[in-house]
């Protein structure tokens, strides 16, 4: 593992080691688990489980009251188990580990009979898989809180990092198609041209059409305009700011942003890494002098 990624990986356990992800629907499809393939492993047995939240530290998991889990958990206090998540990778192919755990709570989930809560807390650091997933999920949405504004100016370079085709794409406004070119992206919003009359935009509905091309993925951003205006000697091309309808931002958008931001910052520590390497070779250079 390289330095860098050894650092980040540390950075994501110090910085969210405590803080729980529920684990609906969108944040299972978010974080690529495959919910079909947890296991929790207890004195031999390995029975099917649904993982209702995780973090790096603890899990809590949903198992039937008929279960053999339930028998092997009940037969003693803080009873060591193993707890199997099952990752898919870009290519979707799973990526498997089993986290050593130990029973801190049995609770009744709802007041039901046939269901049980189980409250497992992790006896070790888990495995670097899992802090770098989770640690990613959890950046993606405190960058999203922090740097909502911090835009991205479109160049070659910035939509080739993105995976943008190009800058020119679609918008709808009030359903009606236009052709469009981006010129910034942010986590909240966008700043785009396209022809237009300001006055007969502000506030009104719009979506944003992107395709990203590594993936083939279209996503659709609903969006509010909030501000347009002429372009400078132009009374027919528009610079408008979209805001996005934050409840509504695919989370692939945000990973995609939460990326670029970050490989940005990445590239600053590699230079800072590089310079102070080069300081202190010159400094032992002159020293043996």
């Amino acid at each position: 593992m390289g330095i860098l990624n050894s650092h980040h990986i540390s950075n994501y356990y110090d910085l969210f080691r405590d803080t729980e992800i529920v684990l609906n629907k969108s944040n299972l499809k978010s974080l690529r688990i495959n919910p079909r393939m947890i296991y929790v492993k207890c004195n031999g047995g390995q029975w099917p489980c649904i993982i209702n939240t995780t973090s790096m530290q603890m899990a809590t998991i949903l198992i039937g009251t008929g279960s053999g889990a339930y028998v092997e958990f009940n037969k003693k206090e803080n009873c060591p188990v193993s707890l199997k998540y099952c990752f898919m990778d870009s290519d979707n192919n799973p990526i498997q580990f089993f986290v050593n755990s130990a029973v801190q709570e049995i609770t009744s989930y709802q007041q039901s009979r046939e269901l049980a809560l189980v409250k497992l807390v992790f006896t070790q650091r888990p495995p670097d898989d899992l802090i770098e997933r989770l640690g990613e999920f959890l950046q993606v949405n405190d960058n999203f809180n922090k740097r909502h504004d911090e835009k991205i100016i479109l160049t070659k370079d910035s939509i080739r990092e993105l995976g943008l085709p190009k800058e020119e794409s679609y918008i709808f406004i009030e359903n009606v198609p236009r052709k469009c070119i981006i010129k910034e992206l942010y986590f909240s919003g966008a700043r785009i041209l396209f022809v237009g009359v300001p006055k007969f935009l502000i506030n009104k509905k719009a979506q944003l059409k992107l395709l990203f091309l590594d993936t083939g993925e279209k996503i659709t951003l609903e969006s509010v305009i909030k501000d347009a205006a002429f372009l400078p000697n132009r009374q027919d091309i528009v610079i408008a700011t979209f805001e996005f309808n934050k409840e509504e931002i695919p989370m692939s958008y945000k990973f995609r942003i939460n990326k670029y931001l970050t490989s940005y910052s990445k590239l600053i520590i590699e230079k800072q890494m590089q310079n102070a390497k080069a300081r202190q070779e010159a400094t032992e250079e002159v020293s043996s002098k």
